[in-house]
């Protein structure tokens, strides 16, 4: 029974090690520039802006005079990166 009770612990400890070198850090945490957040909001407000202006019934109509799809330039703005 002793046998049993120490191979039994080698491999529970085996596998809490592996399974705890299996796991690979998810989390980091840093420190976020002030200018970081000023800038991210800045660029958002940007593209609420735009949305908001695309919204505007006369310059959706001046878009279909044009060829512009306004779906697809709504997605566009929606999608574009700082």
């Amino acid at each position: 029974m002793q046998k049993m009770v120490k191979y039994m612990s080698v491999l529970v400890i085996g596998a809490l090690l592996l399974v705890d070198l299996s796991v690979p850090t998810m989390a980091q945490a840093q420190l976020i520039a002030t200018d970081a957040v000023i800038a991210a909001r800045a660029a958002e407000a940007n593209r609420d802006r735009v949305t908001a202006f695309l919204k505007r019934e006369d310059v959706r109509q001046v878009m279909v005079e044009q060829g512009v799809d306004v779906a697809e330039a709504e997605r566009r703005v929606a999608s574009l990166s700082d």
